[in-house]
């Protein structure tokens, strides 16, 4: 009997008794003709795993930019500011006066202006030069967009956003302002879509547009106010035609919005919020986006809760990217920031000064082991007692590593099970994946003993490619 529910993402609600589904570097792929085998709607793919490009410096990784008018790759590490070239050689730029915290990065094609919070530097494309920002009407930015000839800046700390001189990073008139309509509505960033400036405040979001008024160019568009504010200013992010951004205030607190037309619609899920609200800070939440196989992930970090969540826009489902600690406990994901350069998806390592590509031939992240792990759903029958007699794993199998490496010539898969909700968890058994050219290797356990209630999970941390079909159960229920 095939099993339903194995194939899903990540869901776990308030208490495990309901729902403790977990998907742990792995995604739903979603068979669009429905044409599988015994009816399954999909498979679980493994997520890319990392692979190591140059190293810039001590770190963190703080922006990844490509340059619009040249595709050379800007990257801040530390302190240190960098131009990537496509054999990923460097060349150092100069320094800025910060060393920790997100950079954000815009471009006009002739200057790429940098922002760090307190301060604001150009590199000047034609010579690569890289200077601070001194003008007396510049008063910092966390976060720098570009439209119509001007960069424009959030104010920290304040309800106002600025805009510099026209095709001139370096200037910026004290004049040149406007402030939220909303009162106490802190912006923490701006963005430009579709030719429309979008501030993010913590009670409000406006929208305006360049109507070139005389005194400051943009008015506010009429009806497009959104009563939900973002915690997380790094959080925003555009796609497509769209933007994504963690929500805050009274009415959106931990919610995950993305924006149609001007309307919000809530794309997080009761689980993804549960966790989100539980974290004891979220406004240092970081993220980024990335579109492969014709998927696109927004992927959003919490740092002080060391966690990553990735929503899958092209399925409407969520997931976990972890990295494994040397303690044996999963951490978030090593990716800071993003940019697709040089045809390769590339990444900033948030502990030290690591560029990686996302790689789907890679199985490991740098060489540390990438587990897939998938905790399944809930099995019970009107709660009465369930025989186990096999457990098998429909999964990609014969793919283990040519030659005599030590890890991954012989892959295995582990399973584990709970028979009370999810609280506690049996002793973990395995069964190979198969070796080269197994391609028929059948991934069995038997005799898996009863109970009540159960739930099946199954992990594999071999540097293999690992796509998960189903699972399928013989089970027999009793009379009581």
């Amino acid at each position: 009997m095939r099993m339903k529910g194995f194939i899903g993402p990540a869901y776990q609600l308030q208490t495990v008794n309901q729902e403790c589904q977990r998907c742990i570097n792995l995604y739903p792929q979603i068979n669009e003709l429905q044409t599988a085998a015994d009816g399954e709607i999909g498979s679980l793919v493994s997520t890319p795993g990392l692979r190591l490009l140059t190293t810039l410096g001590t770190g963190p990784i703080r922006a990844l930019w490509e340059v619009s008018s040249t595709g050379d790759l800007i990257a801040v590490s530390g302190n240190q500011v960098y131009r990537v070239l496509a054999d990923w050689t460097s060349t150092l730029l100069g320094t800025i006066a910060t060393s920790t915290g997100p950079v954000s990065v815009a471009d006009n094609g002739v200057q790429v202006m940098l922002a760090d919070g307190p301060n604001g530097y150009i590199v000047t494309v034609a010579d690569w030069s890289l200077k601070q920002i001194t003008a007396e009407g510049f008063q910092g930015a966390n976060t720098v967009t570009y439209q119509d000839s001007y960069f424009i800046a959030n104010i920290p700390g304040t309800g106002e956003w600025a805009i510099s001189g026209g095709f001139d990073g370096f200037t910026w008139n004290a004049a040149d302002f406007i402030e939220s309509n909303n009162n106490g509505n802190k912006l923490v960033a701006v963005l430009s879509n579709q030719r429309q400036v979008w501030s993010f405040g913590t009670q409000a979001i406006e929208v305006y547009w360049d109507s070139g008024a005389v005194d400051f160019p943009f008015s506010r568009i009429d009806g497009a106010y959104i009563e939900y504010g973002c915690i997380a200013g790094q959080s925003v992010k555009r796609y497509s035609n769209t933007v994504i951004w963690l929500g805050g205030g009274t009415n959106a607190n931990g919610i995950v919005w993305m924006a149609q037309g001007y309307v919000p619609k809530r794309i997080s899920n009761h689980g993804v919020e549960l966790a989100i609200q539980s974290y004891a800070n979220i406004e240092d939440a970081t993220a980024w986006i990335y579109q492969e196989n014709g998927h696109a992930f927004y992927c959003l970090n919490f740092p002080s809760a060391n966690t990553t969540w990735v929503y899958d826009i092209s399925t409407g489902q969520w997931h976990e990217r972890c990295y494994m600690g040397a303690d044996g406990n999963f951490q978030r994901h090593r990716a800071e920031c993003h940019a697709f350069t040089y045809a390769t998806h590339i990444v900033g390592d948030y502990q030290n000064g690591c560029l990686y590509a996302l790689d789907d031939n890679v199985y490991t992240d740098n060489g540390n082991p990438l587990v897939k792990l998938r905790r399944a759903t809930h099995l019970s029958v009107d709660g009465k007692r369930i025989y186990y007699s096999k457990f098998q794993l429909f999964a990609l199998v014969g793919q283990g590593l040519d030659g005599n490496p030590p890890v991954g010539a012989d892959p295995f898969v582990e399973m584990r099970y709970s028979d009370d909700f999810g609280h506690t968890w049996s002793y973990g058994t395995t069964r190979e994946l198969g070796k080269t050219g197994q391609y028929a290797n059948r991934v069995i356990w038997r005799r898996v003993g009863q109970s009540r209630n159960r739930v099946f999970e199954v992990s594999c941390a071999d540097p293999v490619p690992l796509v998960i079909l189903g699972a399928d159960l013989d089970a027999a229920p009793g009379v009581s």
